[in-house]
C-alpha cells in the first residue's frame, strides 16, 4: 500500500514538473540569494497547480451584477474600451450555464441599432399597498426605457432590451395615468411616446421561464463593444469580471494548464507545507489593512487584503525569510513607529 501512495506522489509531482517545467520561459524572475524550495527547484506546480473546473475558475471572479433577461435580446454597453474588462463569466444557474467570454477583439454587431417598431401597453397590475403597475415596451431592437407617469418614475439599468418591463407604484386609488416614455437605442438616438393608461382590471405579470440561452458580442460602427444575451423568455444572468491573472494567460496561451485564483496561493497554499503550529507568532492574513494604514511600495495586498505574500516574497529574496524588505522597515512601514 505503502509503495502505491509513494508511486501516486511521485507521479503527481512528475506531471506537475512537467506541466511546468517551461514556466521561465514566459515567467522571467530574477534569482535572489534568499529562494524558495519550489521555485529553485522549478516546480511551479506545488504553489500554482490547480484543477481545471468550474468552481477554480470562479475562485478568479470579480462578480459584479445580476442581470434581468426578458425573452429576446438583452444587451450591455461595455464602452469604446471595454471599461469593465475585457473578459467576463457569465453564468445562468436555473439553466446550468457558464461560460467565459472575451469580447477583447468582437465581431460587427449584426443587430438593428433603431427600432421601427415600437409597441407600449399595460402589461400587469396589482393591487396591494401601492397600485403595483408593470409596463412593457416591446421593440424589434434592443434600446433602454425611462418613464414618467404624472410625477411617478421609472429609471432603467442600462440594459438594453427588446422586451422591457418598467414597474411603477401608483397611489392606491389611482384610476389611470399619463406616461411620457423616453427611449434610447443603441445608435444613440432617443425618441418620446406618450400613452394613456387606464387602470380598470388587475392582473398579475407571470414571464414564461426561459428554456435557450445563447450569449452574443460584437461592436458597434461607434466602436462600442457589447455583450447580449438572448432568450426565448425570463431568466436571472450573473456576470463577473475574470481576473487579469487569468485572462491574459487565456488571451496568450491556448493550452496553458490550470492555475489557481492568487488569494489561494498567497495564503492557502502556503499552509500545506507550513502550518500554523510550526510559524509560531504569525502576522493575520486574509484582511485588509487597518483604517490608518496606507498601502506601502514594496508591500502586495490581493483584493485589497494582506496575504503571506504581502510581506514575503514567495519566489526569491535578498533578505532572510524571504522578506521583501528589510524586517524593521516592513513592519515600519504600515505600522510606523509603533514598532521602532
Amino acid at each position: 500500500m505503502l509503495v502505491k501512495v509513494g508511486r501516486l506522489i511521485f507521479f503527481v509531482l512528475f506531471l506537475s514538473r512537467i506541466a511546468f517545467g517551461n514556466c521561465l520561459k514566459c515567467h522571467k524572475f530574477k534569482e535572489q540569494p534568499f529562494g524558495h524550495s519550489p521555485f529553485v527547484n522549478h516546480n511551479c506546480g506545488a504553489c500554482h497547480l490547480g484543477e481545471k473546473n468550474e468552481e477554480s475558475q470562479k475562485e478568479h471572479v470579480r462578480w459584479i451584477k445580476t442581470i434581468e433577461c426578458y425573452k429576446g435580446l438583452n444587451c450591455l454597453r461595455l464602452g469604446r474600451n471595454g471599461f469593465l474588462g475585457s473578459m467576463f463569466y457569465v453564468e445562468v444557474p436555473s439553466l446550468g450555464v457558464s461560460q467565459i467570454v472575451d469580447v477583447s477583439n468582437p465581431p460587427y454587431l449584426k443587430v438593428k441599432l433603431s427600432p421601427s417598431k415600437v409597441k407600449i401597453f399595460l402589461c400587469s397590475l396589482e393591487r396591494g399597498v401601492f397600485l403595483i403597475a408593470r409596463m412593457c415596451v416591446e421593440t424589434d431592437s434592443p434600446v433602454v426605457v425611462d418613464a414618467d407617469c404624472e410625477g411617478v418614475c421609472c429609471g432603467n439599468d442600462g440594459i438594453y432590451r427588446t422586451y422591457n418591463v418598467l414597474e411603477l407604484d401608483f397611489p392606491i386609488k389611482k384610476r389611470g395615468s399619463r406616461c411620457i416614455f423616453v427611449i434610447k437605442d443603441m445608435a444613440g438616438n432617443s425618441l418620446k411616446r406618450d400613452e394613456e393608461f387606464v387602470f380598470s382590471s388587475y392582473s398579475s405579470l407571470e414571464p414564461e421561464t426561459a428554456q435557450h440561452f445563447r450569449i452574443l458580442t460584437g461592436v458597434t460602427d461607434s466602436q462600442d463593444r457589447f455583450l447580449c444575451f438572448k432568450t426565448d423568455g425570463y431568466v436571472e444572468c450573473k456576470l463577473g469580471i475574470v481576473e487579469e491573472t487569468l485572462s491574459s494567460i487565456l488571451r496568450k496561451v491556448k493550452n496553458h494548464p490550470p492555475i489557481v485564483a492568487i488569494f489561494e496561493s498567497s495564503i492557502k497554499r502556503c499552509y500545506k507545507c507550513h502550518p500554523k503550529s510550526m510559524l509560531g507568532v504569525s502576522h493575520p492574513v486574509g484582511i485588509p489593512l487597518g483604517e490608518n494604514m496606507k498601502k506601502q511600495p514594496g508591500i502586495r495586498l490581493v483584493n485589497g487584503k494582506v496575504t503571506c505574500a504581502s510581506c514575503h516574497n514567495p519566489h526569491s529574496s535578498r533578505y532572510p525569510y524571504l522578506l521583501r524588505q528589510k524586517q524593521q522597515e516592513l513592519c515600519i512601514g504600515c505600522h510606523g513607529e509603533k514598532y521602532k
